[in-house]
Order: structure tokens, then sequence, then C-alpha cells
């Protein structure tokens, strides 16, 4: 085809054209079908020089030549950008031989019918003012052009002055939505600049060749509502829900409407930040692990994916979840520091004779057993479902060591983790990929720590709560003010603080049935009867003059004990050496607190029917 005059060019802006069928066998690999565009090359005087195929040319930054062809495959984005020298230039310039060539391209159809393919200068400058949008549109080209700028003495050229080249050259093919196997005459966008050989040689400036497979406007539109769809579906499937369980969960903690303070409103601001971004981070998940699906495992490219310049939803959505997550992190922190933790004793003292043998006279009770279930209890808050080193070093073989973070290429290649240096990286793809390999080394990790290490080898809870039942030690969570998580220690033993042989005696006095159950309801007889009598964790509800209560007797003793300290260290060293010893109020403060915790259990104990759920 030709055209009668440069204006025919108009006429290709508007056609749509067949120009490729990618249209396979059901039997053929997965593949994808080649572009091939030919170049009908001419000299400066008119005189045609023959035809070529467009494969590795017009890329001035230069590249590995095994590489230079790969946009030639139908979906492979290929970007090949530098900061281009007038070294670089003048090498091009000699490569392409002393005279300029003039290109017309033309798209192979079939067997051996071209189709002309539209050319467009970006930054052409018409004489007059127009505001046609086909201006610029030429109908060939040139790469490098020094005879231009090369002025004539007398008959003969002299030196070189002035050399033009493409700083920008863009060929986009887009894809038909209707039908699928078709696309529009891809289009060329090139823009030139010109630069003199005499003025800063050392300047460099940005260059780039690009090849952009794009969508048509519907197949776009529906990428965007399946994306609200998926986006309205899961905040109101995940999120909504999530956010009145958590809320009644937190009420259900406050025991009457005068607690319902500033701190709800803080609480629901935060959980609608933690739970609204958990849903932003499915929708994110399951959007981009779909389309790497079905780009990268189409056996023929009937589908090509959007472009990260046309993805700011996406990347706004990604920065919405990490904040919104990062919100919920930091309140998770900050609540946990706020934790308290008191060990509860049921040790009897024993009776020994006085120093002046006397009389009988109860002996002290040993502090270690309470220092060791503290330690145990410190070294249980490391405990995870996953390990996170592990994570990241799995990670980093997968996506690193095999390479297959390439998969975030935009490449219709599946099983291709080979290096190239111009492919263009989806973010979609780049999510999916990442996001896939991360939940599936966590939820391995989860499977066999939970399901199959602490149910078959050892679970560190369930060790300490065996722990604090040989020491004869309860303990009380509190994650608020006034509820928190009772752990029943106390065992039946005359004295936990024994030898081996005594602790061995209990333990098969236990197995033998000649003790009571471990639990803290040891009498009922109803329903689920078993299951309760050996029941050790309870949620645990605090009534107002109980917080108080050990508020004044213990929480501010302690704070004023470690300000104490604090004061007479330094307040950097009291932070890196610790608080020092406790003030005598706050030990004393501590039995008291001990005393009515043990008065609360014995209460449930006796009053099971109505104060145990």
């Amino acid at each position: 085809s030709t055209y009668a005059t440069a204006t025919d060019v108009n006429v290709n802006w508007q056609f749509r054209g067949e120009a490729i069928n990618p249209s396979l066998p059901s039997t053929e690999v997965q593949t994808t079908s080649v572009v091939t565009i030919v170049l009908s090359t001419y000299a400066m005087n008119g005189t045609w020089l023959g035809y070529r195929n467009w494969t590795k040319q017009f890329q001035i930054c230069g590249t590995d030549k095994q590489e230079a062809s790969d946009w030639t495959n139908f979906g492979w984005a290929y970007k090949n950008e530098c900061q281009l020298s007038l070294d670089d230039v003048l090498v091009e310039l000699r490569d392409d031989c002393s005279e300029t060539a003039l290109y017309d391209p033309y798209l192979l159809i079939g067997s051996g019918s071209l189709y002309p393919l539209p050319v467009k200068i970006s930054n052409y400058q018409p004489t007059t003012t127009s505001t046609d949008p086909n201006t610029g549109a030429v109908r060939r080209f040139f790469f490098v052009d020094g005879a231009m700028g090369t002025p004539m003495v007398g008959a003969f050229p002299s030196t070189t002055q002035v050399v033009q080249y493409p700083t920008s050259m863009r060929l986009a093919i887009t894809l038909r939505d209707d039908p699928r196997n078709q696309i529009f005459p891809p289009m060329l966008f090139i823009t030139y600049a010109a630069r003199s050989l005499g003025v800063q040689p050392d300047s460099t400036e940005y260059a780039v060749f690009q090849v952009q497979y794009l969508n048509s406007g519907n197949l776009d539109d529906k990428f965007w509502y399946a994306w609200q769809t998926m986006l309205i579906v899961f905040e109101v499937v995940i999120s909504f829900p999530l956010f009145i369980w958590r809320m009644w969960q937190f009420m259900r903690k406050r025991r009457g409407p005068e607690q319902a303070d500033q701190d709800l409103l803080i609480y629901a601001f935060v959980t609608i930040c933690d739970v609204g971004s958990l849903g932003l981070v499915f929708v994110l998940f399951f959007v981009s692990l779909y389309y790497l699906c079905i780009y990268k495992l189409q056996k023929t490219v009937y589908f090509l994916m959007v472009q990260d310049g046309d993805l700011d939803n996406f990347r706004i959505t990604v920065i919405l979840a990490i904040v919104g997550q990062t919100v919920g992190l930091i309140n998770t922190v900050y609540q946990q520091t706020k934790v308290d933790v008191f060990l509860l004793d049921w040790e009897k003292p024993r009776k020994v004779l006085a120093r002046d043998g006397g009389k009988e006279e109860s002996a002290p009770v040993s502090a270690w057993r309470t220092l060791m279930v503290a330690n145990e209890l410190n070294e249980l808050q490391s405990a995870r479902w996953s390990s996170p080193a592990f994570t990241l070093l799995m990670l980093a073989l997968i996506l690193v060591g095999a390479n297959v973070q390439q998969s975030g290429d935009i490449t219709p290649y599946a099983q291709d983790y080979g290096h190239y240096d111009n492919n263009v990286q989806s973010i979609v793809l780049r999510w999916g990929v990442r996001v896939a390999f991360f939940l599936a080394l966590y939820l391995g990790q989860f499977v066999f720590i939970r399901v199959l290490y602490f149910h078959f080898v050892s679970n560190p809870v369930s060790q300490f709560i065996d722990l604090a039942f040989l020491a004869n030690i309860s303990v009380f969570i509190f994650d608020d003010k006034q509820a928190g998580y009772y752990v029943h220690g106390r065992n039946q033993a005359q004295h936990a603080d024994a030898s081996l042989r005594d602790l061995n005696q209990e333990l098969l006095k236990e197995e033998e049935g000649l003790v009571a159950n471990r639990g803290l309801i040891t009498t009922y007889q109803g329903a689920n009867a078993p299951r309760l009598n050996d029941n050790q964790v309870f949620l645990l509800y605090l009534t107002t003059r109980e917080r108080t209560t050990y508020e004044a007797k213990m929480l501010r003793q302690a704070e004023q004990s470690a300000a104490e300290a604090r004061m007479k260290r330094g307040n950097v060293g009291g932070l890196l050496a610790g608080s020092g010893k406790a003030a005598e109020a706050a030990l004393q403060g501590q039995g008291e607190v001990s005393g009515m915790f043990k008065r609360m259990v014995d209460d449930a104990e006796r009053n099971h029917a109505t104060q145990v759920i």
C-alpha cells in the first residue's frame, strides 16, 4: 500500500483494521504471535533501497543483540532507556553510514500483504498555529541524520556541525476488544532532538525506545469494573463483619455505659483503619493473583496487562493498605505494652521450729518458682505461628535466587525466568507473585506449627500452663482495665516447693485419679462436665471496686518505686539497668492484692453456677 499524498496518512488514525490473528490449535504449547514490521527504505534523493524487517534497529541506547528484538513477540512490553551522550549519537551516525536513510513502516499481514503504519512527530512545530490532532503525521522518518547539518563548501560537503536524532521512539500496539484476535494499526510516535557538535559535548539527555502493548478502552474499563466489584464485596463481606465483631468484643469488656468514653471512639477509629485496610489487602491480593494467572498462563495472548501509568487507583490502594495496617500494628504494640500480668502464688508456708526451739512458726515461701514462671512467660512472648527470618530467606531464594521475580515482567511467558535488561514490570504482576509466595510460605509454616508440631510434638502454651500448675501459681493477664485472662494454676499437692520425688508422686496420683482434676471447677456434673472440670483458662472480668483496689495498692506503688529507682540511677541508667529493688510499700501492696485475688477465685469456685459461664 502507498499514499497518494502525505495528508492521506490522516486516514490511518481513524481506520480500524485487522492486523494479527494469534489463534492457535489447542494442542500447541504456550506461545505468542510475532509482530512483523517491514521497513521500506529510501535514500535522501528518493532512490528505493529495498525492504528490511524491523527487529533491532533504532535503539539509540544500545542493548544486547539477543534481546533487541524481543519486542516483536506480541504482548512483550519493551523499554530501552538511558542517558544519551553526544558520543553515543556519533557512534550511531557512523554505524548508519554516511547518507541518511528514510524509512516507511508497514505491518506484514499474512504471507505478503503490507499495511502502512501511521507515524507522528510528537514535537513537530508547524509554521502556523494548528489545533488539528493529526499535526505531525508524516509518511517517512529517519533515525540519525548528519547530512542536514553538514554545510556545503563549493560542490563538496564539509565537516558535520549539527546532528539530529530521536530522543523518544514509542510504538503503540492496541488490542481490540471485539474481536479479541485483532489489533488496531500500530502507531509510531517519535520525538527528535538536534545538537551542535561543538557545544557541551559532555552533557547527556534522557532517551528511550519503547514498545507498548495496550488494551482498548473497553478492556481497561472492564478491569476497573472488576476491581470496584471486588473492593465492595471484600469490604462488605470481610471488613464490616470483622469490625462489628471486634467492637462487640471491646464493648463486652466494658461493664457499664459509663465506660463508653473516648477510648471507644479511638478504638473504633483504629479498628476501621485496621479491618478496612485488611479488606484492601485481600482485594489487592486476589486481583493481582487473578491477573497474574490469566496473563501468564494464557496459551495465546488474548489479554494484555493494564499499563502502570493507568494504575493510580492500585497504587493509592496499596498506600492506604500499608497506612491502615501500620496504624493497626502501632495500636497492637501500644496495647501490648499496657498489659498487666500478676502472678498469684498459692503455696502454703511450711511449719518449722523457731530459732530458739520453743515453738513452730511459718517459714517464708520461696520466690524462685514465681520468678521461673515469669521468665517462661517472658520467653513465650516471642512464640509465633511462623518464622519471619525463615520466610524472608525463602522469599529471597525463590524470588532472587531462582529469579522468579521476573514473573512481574509484562511478558506472556509463564515459565521464562531469564534475566532481561529492557523488560517492563507491572505493579499488579509484581504484587501478585510476591504476595502469593509470601502467603504460601506463611500458610505452610502455620499448618506445620499449629496443626502438626503443636499437636504431635509440643505446644509452648500448654507447657506453660502445665508449668504454672506444677509451680502452684495462677496467672492474671489484664489486656483491659476490667477484663483479661485467668490461667488457673492451683494444684492439690501439699507443697509445690518440694523435691523431685515428691513432685513425681503427685503426678502419679493425678494419673491414677486419686486427686481432683486440674480445672477451677471440679464438681460440675452437667453437660460438657469433663471439659469444664479440666479447663484452666478463663476470660476474667473485674468489678470497678476490684480494679480500683488493684490500681491503688499495686500499680501505683510499682510505678512509684520504679520512678524513685530511676531518679537515683539517672533516667538513662535506670532505663538500661532496671528499676532496682521494690519499695516495702509495693511488696505490701502485692500481698494485699494477692489476698484479694485469692478470695475472688475462691468465691468463683464456690459460686460457679453464677460466676462461671
